[in-house]
């Protein structure tokens, strides 16, 4: 867009500006062919001839109609002036509208690019939120695989973490400890995502390190003669007592990870066990098969080893899903 043209002094240049001497010299030229004419209307006949004789009155009637001349060129000189000066108002009135034309279509050009970098920027924000989702759900994934690539290395590692934590622990309670390390770590958050196909490998492959550690039933067994078999097996109070703290016996109710059948009978044959001898009682298993079933729910007394095992996975699992949500709800 070309910008307006206003110099105002090209324009004096082009149509000079109106002086007062033109309207001067017309009145005066009508003064002077007024007064020649008063003077001839008053003299007498006599006068007059005189006048005749002498050329005094032709003298005066030249100068009556060169007064009258200067009067009529002065008077075209003002009709010249004052169509300059109409031109000027024209001028002035053109560049006004000149202006106000260059305002317009600088506003219409102004209102357009607003247009223009509106949608840009509607396209540009619609393209960031898409590229925001977009990185938001690689994210996920990504969170999800580095999750279950940690799930799968803890338990490709599983057999060898039993082994070196074994120390004699009764396998009845070294399942439900392995178990709940698993529901507590990156497998349990797994879990949750991978539903309960997981839990099931998981059972499997802790089974399998269980085997790699302890001698297990072949068959099924009674579950009080062998969580009574295995509390005999510990040489010492204080090694009992500790495997009852592990398994949270005589913690508060609330933070006890040990609100589901199998996980209470064994924790609380540890926790009977775990007793004076003048105070312990002689079968601390059947008390402990007998309170937990009143307490949180039936267990058999019968069991395999490979659904004792797979019990002690869903309880853990359930249990720390459980704490989870409970931490989750304080945050919120």
């Amino acid at each position: 867009m070309q910008p307006v043209d206003d110099d105002v002094r090209r324009m004096v240049r082009r149509l000079p500006g109106v002086s007062d001497r033109t309207l001067l010299e017309l009145v005066n030229g009508l003064g002077v062919a007024r007064g020649i004419t008063a003077d001839r209307a008053e003299q007498g006949v006599v006068a007059r001839l005189f006048a005749q004789l002498t050329g005094s009155d032709h003298k005066a009637q030249l100068m009556t109609f060169r007064a009258l001349v200067d009067g009529q060129q002065a008077l075209v000189e003002l009709s010249t002036e004052a169509a300059q000066r109409a031109a000027v108002t024209d001028l002035a009135l053109a560049r006004v509208a000149t202006h106000l034309r260059y305002t317009r279509d600088l506003a219409d050009a102004t209102a357009l690019e607003q247009r223009r970098l509106a949608d840009v920027a509607e396209a540009l924000g619609e393209y960031i939120r898409a590229c925001d989702e977009r990185i938001a759900v690689l994210e996920q994934w990504r969170a999800s695989v580095d999750l279950r690539l940690a799930a799968d290395d803890v338990l490709a590692g599983l057999g060898s973490r039993a082994k070196a934590g074994h120390g004699g622990v009764p396998w009845p309670v070294l399942a439900v400890l392995m178990a709940r390390e698993l529901a507590a770590g990156v497998c349990g958050r797994w879990e949750a995502q991978a539903g309960p196909a997981f839990r099931v490998r998981v059972a499997d492959v802790l089974l399998a390190a269980l085997r790699e550690v302890a001698a297990l039933p072949d068959r099924g067994f009674p579950l009080e003669t062998v969580l009574d078999d295995g509390w005999r097996a510990l040489r010492t109070g204080d090694h009992r007592r500790l495997l009852a703290e592990l398994l949270d016996a005589g913690l508060d109710p609330r933070l006890a990870l040990v609100d589901r059948p199998l996980t209470a009978t064994v924790a609380l044959t540890m926790e009977l066990a775990s007793l004076p001898d003048t105070a312990r009682p002689e079968r601390p298993a059947r008390i402990a098969l007998e309170l937990s079933r009143r307490r949180t729910g039936w267990v058999d007394g019968g069991a395999t080893i490979s659904g004792f095992v797979k019990r002690a996975v869903g309880e853990q699992f359930d249990l720390a899903a459980q704490a989870r949500r409970r931490w989750e709800g304080t945050q919120r």
